[in-house]
């Protein structure tokens, strides 16, 4: 932790490295801002693509990439470290490949020219190893993509219809991932063959098991249905049957009675 300032109002040496370090900082990005907002201005309607490259080149660590000594080409000198750390700054990718492609849609070329100076062996007078790892830069020239002329930018236009010119090493990259990609592809259908002619067995027998109880359950079915039946007819044919009720009997007149009511009727 740092120490509290004295009571005389000066700062430690760790205090005063520290507040050093975070004013630089805001002074580079205040500068990057202001850069980048002229970038804007004087470039155009470029193409997006150009003006965010430009800068990107403009304000990279000059051990990743920088312009050369003329300014009429640009140099990355550490493709993977420049991949990873400068390009996910001013693009959604982390992809060296995929960027050179992009130059090419433009007409970018990558060019081999020992004689080109660096700039960071210029300005230090040394070439701290550079020549020892040249192998791995990547030059590329556009003849309106120089440095201190933004305003060139808007005549740099897309192909519409030109296939880009891609080096071999680049193809020789896309030919082993092509290559890695169908070796990929045969492991994964003999994996799933493999997978196939173990499932397909088992659905084969799981049809039959469901089969076999679709029969069972239809057996049953008739099954109850015969006891039912079969316990209707049994319970009809052991009910006692009812005994039969007497019928009244009914007395008919007879031929004396009939002429005795007759005269009652007549003596009344």
């Amino acid at each position: 932790a740092c120490r509290p300032p004295s009571a005389h109002g000066i700062m430690s040496p760790s205090e005063q490295s520290t507040t050093a370090s975070k004013q630089k900082k805001k002074a580079s990005n205040a500068k990057k801002k202001k850069d980048q907002s002229k970038l804007q201005e004087i470039a155009g309607d470029a193409p997006i693509f150009l003006k965010k490259t430009y800068h990107m080149i403009d304000t990279s660590d000059p051990s990743l990439a920088s312009w050369s000594n003329d300014g009429s080409t640009f140099i990355v000198k550490d493709p993977e470290q420049f991949a990873s750390k400068t390009i996910p700054l001013f693009f959604k990718h982390s992809n060296f490949s995929s960027f050179v492609r992009q130059l090419n849609f433009y007409g970018f070329r990558k060019i081999k020219d020992d004689s080109i100076m660096l700039e960071d062996r210029k300005s230090n007078g040394s070439n701290n190893g550079s020549e020892a790892n040249s192998e791995k830069f990547w030059r590329f020239r556009h003849e309106n993509f120089k440095r201190g002329k933004p305003e060139l930018l808007s005549k740099i236009q897309r192909a519409a219809h030109s296939s880009p010119q891609i080096s071999t090493e680049e193809f020789n990259t896309m030919k082993t991932e092509v290559s890695t990609l169908k070796q990929q592809v045969q492991t994964l259908t003999a994996q799933l063959a493999g997978v196939m002619s173990i499932v397909t067995p088992l659905a084969n027998e799981l049809d039959l098991v469901k089969a076999d109880l679709q029969e069972q359950q239809k057996q049953q079915q008739q099954a109850r249905e015969r006891e039912a039946a079969e316990a209707m007819t049994s319970s009809f044919h052991h009910q006692p049957l009812q005994s039969a009720k007497p019928l009244p009997v009914i007395s008919l007149p007879t031929a004396s009675t009939t002429i005795d009511n007759n005269n009652n009727n007549n003596n009344n």
